[in-house]
């Protein structure tokens, strides 16, 4: 399963991985992006 990355990719990639830093302690905030995250992932690759 292969994605390929566009800039918009990594952008939302810096993003995710920059708001999981800020808000580690906030469980149920990184559950939300990581569904979401998971959820773009599997739109892609259809």
């Amino acid at each position: 399963m292969f994605i390929r990355h566009t800039s918009v990719d990594d952008l939302f990639c810096a993003i995710y991985i920059t708001t999981k830093k800020v808000y580690l302690d906030d469980k149920m905030f990184l559950s939300s992006w990581e569904e979401n995250l998971t959820l773009v992932m599997k739109n892609k690759v259809k």
